[in-house]
């Protein structure tokens, strides 16, 4: 009888189970299910989230790119105005303080750019030669606003592979040219310009004889350089 009854209670026991067990393990795999699709939800929605970050971040380097070339474009124009203001006035003073024309001031402007000597040494040592007028002839017969003798002239145009003419060294532009280029020539020989301007003056085969390093002259020329 006790057996009986213990087989009756194993079996109820069996049986219990074997309903409970199925609902048991299909809660657990779909809990596990749900555990895992709130995983990849969380990966998918920090990815989106991180590429969303990395998308404003790339958009904002370019806009501070654009940002900051506008801004020097901007700042390159500004400074662009400011100094063909600044080279109007320049022009302006130094037409009015020669009473040369103009065109004729940019020309010596542009040649002492040209040839790197700065433009008050230009202008100083044509107020010396000629004070600035073109047709002048001196009593050893230099020419011109930097009153260059015939063979100087010839010897720098064909030193610059310039074309030379007696006549047109009456020309202001043409005189300008060669006088700028044989100072320049006189600057790179000596590389001073104190003797360079002396050289000018008395020829370079005399400052390199008598070993001269100054003059009254360049002394003078320098001394006007400072009125432009």
């Amino acid at each position: 009888m006790i057996k009986t009854e213990t087989k009756r209670q194993a079996l109820l026991l069996f049986s219990s189970l074997a309903f409970v067990f199925p609902f048991t393990q299909k809660y657990i795999q779909e809990d596990v299910q749900t555990e895992t699709i709130k995983t990849q939800t969380q990966v998918n929605k920090t990815y989106t989230s991180d590429e969303h970050t990395l998308q404003y971040i790339q958009k904002e380097k370019k806009y501070i790119l654009r940002l900051q070339r506008q801004k020097q474009i901007e700042f390159e124009q500004q400074n662009k105005k400011q100094q063909q203001l600044e080279r109007e006035k320049l022009i302006t003073h130094l037409s009015q303080k020669t009473r040369l024309n103009k065109d004729l001031v940019i020309y010596i402007l542009n040649k002492s750019k040209e040839y790197q000597i700065h433009y008050s040494i230009s202008f100083a040592l044509f107020y010396t030669e000629s004070r600035y007028n073109p047709k002048a002839i001196s009593s050893h017969g230099a020419v011109g606003f930097g009153q260059l003798l015939p063979n100087t002239a010839k010897y720098i145009s064909e030193k610059t592979n310039k074309p030379y003419n007696y006549q047109s060294l009456f020309n202001p532009y043409y005189n300008i040219d060669l006088s700028l280029a044989y100072l320049r020539y006189l600057i790179d020989k000596f590389d001073n310009i104190s003797i360079a301007l002396t050289a000018y003056n008395q020829g370079p085969t005399n400052v390199i004889k008598k070993n001269i390093t100054t003059s009254s002259y360049s002394k003078y020329v320098l001394k006007q350089s400072y009125k432009y």
